[in-house]
C-alpha cells in the first residue's frame, strides 16, 4: 500500500508516482461527481460535455496545483496566463455551477495532496445530492401560466378571481396585466396573466372549467411545464 505520508514530504518536488496517484484520484472522483450530476439532474437532455467538463476539470485542476506547488512566483504566473483566457461559457442553471465549482474544488485538493479532504468532500458533496434530490426539495412541480379575458364592466374583481386560482393552485403571481379595446366591439377588455403552480393532485381541466364556469372570463388558455427544485 502507498504511504500517503511520503507525498506531504515532497509537494515541492513530486515524484512520478505521487503525481500519478493524485491524478488517478481526480479522475475517480470526477467520474463520481458526474455519476451524481447524471442520477440526481431532472433535466431530459443531459449535456455529455458538461459530464466530460466535470472530470476533465478535475484533472486541469490538481494538474495546476501540482505546476505550481510551494512557489509563490508559479503562483503568480499561473495567475496572469489563466487571466489572458475569456471564458465566455455561459451556465444559467446554478445547480450546474455548485457541480463545476465541486469538482475545481476536488482537483485542487488532490493537487496539493489533501486526499482526505478531496474524498471526503466529494462524498459528503455526492450523499448531500442524493438526499436533495429524494427529498421535498426535488420533487416536481407543475409550473405554467393561466392567460385570460374579462369585461370591463363586469362586476368580477381581481379578488374573486384569484380565490378561484387558489383552489387549485398552491402559488399564483400575477405577471401582467392589461387594459385593451376591441377595434370591433370597442368594449374594454382586461387581459391577465398569471404565473401559477399547480397543487398535487389538480388538474387543469378542472381549473378551466370553473373559470368558464363564472361566465365572465373568456378566452381562457393554460400552459404548463414541470419544474423541479433541486439544489
Amino acid at each position: 500500500m502507498i504511504d500517503l505520508s511520503l507525498f506531504q514530504a515532497n509537494v515541492a518536488n513530486p515524484t512520478f508516482i505521487s503525481t500519478a496517484y493524485a491524478m488517478l484520484l481526480a479522475f475517480l472522483l470526477g467520474c463520481l461527481l458526474a455519476f451524481t450530476y447524471e442520477k440526481t439532474t431532472a433535466e431530459i437532455r443531459l449535456s455529455h460535455h458538461f459530464l466530460q467538463a466535470l472530470i476533465l476539470g478535475a484533472i486541469v485542476a490538481a494538474t495546476v496545483m501540482h505546476a505550481i506547488g510551494d512557489s509563490l512566483a508559479r503562483g503568480l504566473g499561473m495567475l496572469g496566463a489563466l487571466a489572458i483566457i475569456r471564458f465566455r461559457t455561459s451556465i444559467n442553471n446554478p445547480r450546474n455551477i455548485i457541480f463545476m465549482f465541486a469538482a475545481l474544488a476536488t482537483g485542487i485538493a488532490c493537487g496539493v495532496y489533501g486526499f482526505n479532504a478531496a474524498f471526503a468532500g466529494v462524498l459528503s458533496f455526492c450523499g448531500a445530492a442524493f438526499l436533495l434530490r429524494y427529498s421535498p426539495f426535488g420533487k416536481t412541480q407543475l409550473q405554467g401560466s393561466i392567460r385570460f379575458k374579462r369585461d370591463r364592466m363586469d362586476p368580477m374583481d381581481e379578488k374573486e378571481i384569484e380565490a378561484i386560482l387558489l383552489e387549485f393552485c398552491k402559488r399564483i403571481e400575477l405577471r401582467q396585466l392589461q387594459l385593451s379595446i376591441e377595434e370591433i366591439t370597442e368594449r374594454e377588455l382586461f387581459r391577465y396573466e398569471y404565473v401559477t403552480v399547480m397543487k398535487p393532485g389538480m388538474k387543469e381541466e378542472d381549473l378551466l372549467e370553473k373559470l368558464l364556469a363564472t361566465r365572465i372570463l373568456f378566452d381562457v388558455r393554460i400552459s404548463r411545464k414541470q419544474q423541479t427544485e433541486v439544489l
